[in-house]
C-alpha cells in the first residue's frame, strides 16, 4: 500500500484524480508497481 500511495503522491494525485496504481509481488519476491493516468473527462 505504501508503494501505491507513494506513486500517487509523485504524480500529484489525490482521491479524486483519475490515477490508478497497483502493486504485486513477482516470482522472485520483488515488488512490481504499475500505474495509469486517465483523462478526467472520460
Amino acid at each position: 500500500m505504501r508503494a501505491e500511495r507513494s506513486c500517487l503522491a509523485a504524480l500529484a494525485g489525490g482521491c479524486l484524480a483519475p490515477i490508478g496504481a497497483w502493486a504485486s509481488q513477482t516470482a522472485d519476491g520483488s515488488l512490481a508497481l504499475g500505474a495509469c493516468v486517465l483523462e478526467d473527462l472520460g
